[in-house]
């Protein structure tokens, strides 16, 4: 039988206002895949934090084979055989991609062949001499999955590592981790998606609010049963209205925007429009101009050529506040990086875009009372967890990250919102509540354009969809004519279908 390699016992931790761990206990043995489960907020990064040494527990202990151990910090559990891949990026931007893999590195020179061979095995290929800054973020997730494979830990921290891979990459990466453990090695492993974990793990242990409900083998539980145990009770999942409507909020057309390597890496010879009270999906494999056309709607890229129509009014050249002044919002593709300012409170982030507003102020000065009153009634409309609406946002998880975002893009009232990735990395039931936020913001009269290389989202909530590929929109469907197995062969480029305009 396999020896406890790693062994978590009794772990607490707390923050202000919150329980992140309420006496956990979690042994992994060598050669399995050990999943840890739950919603948002349940505590899993922070459990796999401690293990890693960002983190020092309140009161409970570490051991490794056996031994009590202790990991102060990531330089520590390096030298005791733990890598991570973290569910925020830890690369550097400016760096490039092997540049980065020199920054965790015990040795002095990177095998460039090694890296290019395993790359290719595991068909997350990547230019080591791109910039970080270039990469889209299922670029960059490739990058920090290849960085952790590459050194040869024997404790393996996956943290949401498929979040933003694609179906084939997602296949190979699980495949790859089940050929790693078959080494021997153990392997923790955080997901969301169930079927994912019933199909890499091997034991489960499933957290709920700092606690653990659920500690045993995977094939001796059903999904649903996970379910009952990661949620208390499950959100229900409204259905859109059948809602039509003929009056344009947005025309793209003819656009050609470049990327941050020099490359044309949108080059529409299509439109893109999207009517009052409708979702409009556009799906594609990550590093097809996803991330280029966001950015040029928004108007944070230069657009070389094509125009865009907001609402009649040309807006190709007008920059992010004016987009945002006529009724843009947008769920940025990193919530950390771009959504959020990490170090500000729930309540200043709730009004960053608002700070000058009027209903805010009182003479020359702002009026903390009324944006007290505004946050706490956006805390409680959202359920984003936290003590009080003075908590920096650093201190959320993921989940409550993104309501905070949602509410405060949705409380402004626009007429079109962008959506990159809205429920990327979140629970189930996060997820169902943003979902239903969506649903709920289009039967109100907004409208949304909703980029996601998740397919099943795109096909629950889109009233159509674009599939984009190398640049140019090659395909559209409306929802009776949504086929899984046509959208997935023209997100690969395999039989375009004509676009009629």
């Amino acid at each position: 039988m396999s020896k406890v390699t790693v062994g978590l016992y009794n772990i607490s931790k707390s923050f202000p206002g919150v329980k992140a761990l309420d006496d956990v206990t979690v042994e992994a043995y060598s050669g399995e895949v050990h999943a840890i489960l739950g919603e948002n907020g349940a505590g899993k990064t922070t459990l796999m934090n401690i293990l890693y040494g960002l983190i020092q527990p309140d009161s409970g202990h570490v051991e490794i084979n056996g031994k009590k151990v202790s990991i102060k910090s990531p330089n520590d559990a390096l030298r005791l055989g733990i890598g991570m891949v973290h569910q925020h990026f830890s690369l550097i931007p400016t760096l490039n991609v092997l540049e980065n893999f020199k920054l965790i590195s015990l040795a002095k020179n990177i095998d460039k062949e090694k890296i290019l061979e395993l790359s290719k095995n595991l068909n997350l290929n990547l230019d080591l001499n791109a910039k970080v800054s270039s990469l889209s973020a299922g670029e960059r997730q490739r990058l920090e999955v290849l960085r952790l494979l590459y050194f040869n830990f024997n404790i393996l921290i996956f943290d949401e590592p498929t979040s933003v891979l694609t179906p084939i990459e997602t296949d190979n990466l699980l495949k790859a981790i089940r050929k790693i453990a078959a080494e021997g090695k153990t392997i923790f492993f955080i997901s969301h998606k169930l079927n994912e974990v019933k199909a890499v793990s091997d034991r489960i242990t499933v957290l709920r609010r700092g606690k653990v409900t659920f500690n045993g083998v995977t094939k001796e539980i059903s999904t649903d049963e996970l379910i009952k145990y990661m949620i208390e009770k499950l959100p229900k999942v409204e259905i859109k209205r059948e809602i039509k409507s003929t009056e344009e909020v947005l025309n793209v057309s003819g656009l050609k925007v470049k990327g941050s390597r020099g490359n044309l890496a949108v080059n529409l010879n299509s439109k893109i429009n999207v009517y009052k009270n409708e979702i409009v999906g556009i799906a594609g494999i990550a590093g097809n101009g996803q991330r280029e056309l966001f950015d040029a709607i928004m108007g944070l890229r230069k657009i070389e050529e094509g125009k865009i129509i907001f609402k009649g009014k040309d807006i190709t050249h007008s920059p992010t506040h004016k987009r945002i002044e006529l009724g843009i919002g947008y769920i940025p593709e990193d919530r950390i990086l771009t959504g959020l300012a990490p170090d500000l409170s729930i309540k200043e982030n709730l009004i960053l875009k608002l700070y000058d507003n009027q209903q805010f102020r009182k003479w020359y000065f702002i009026d903390n009372n009324k944006i007290d009153a505004m946050a706490n009634a956006l805390l409680k409309e959202y359920d984003i967890r936290a003590a009080n609406v003075e908590v920096p946002v650093k201190n959320l998880s993921g989940g409550n990250l993104q309501k905070v975002i949602l509410a405060r893009e949705i409380s402004m009232n626009p007429d079109l919102l962008l959506a990159y990735e809205p429920t990327k990395g979140l629970d189930i039931g996060a997820t169902y509540f943003i979902r239903n936020k969506l649903i709920d913001f289009a039967n109100k009269g907004g409208s949304v354009l909703l980029f996601s290389e998740d397919l099943e989202e795109l096909l629950f909530l889109s009233d159509r969809l674009y599939v984009i590929y190398n640049g140019d929109i090659v395909a559209e469907f409306s929802r009776e004519q949504f086929d899984e197995y046509k959208i997935g062969k023209a997100m690969s480029g395999i039989n375009y279908v004509e676009v009629k305009n």
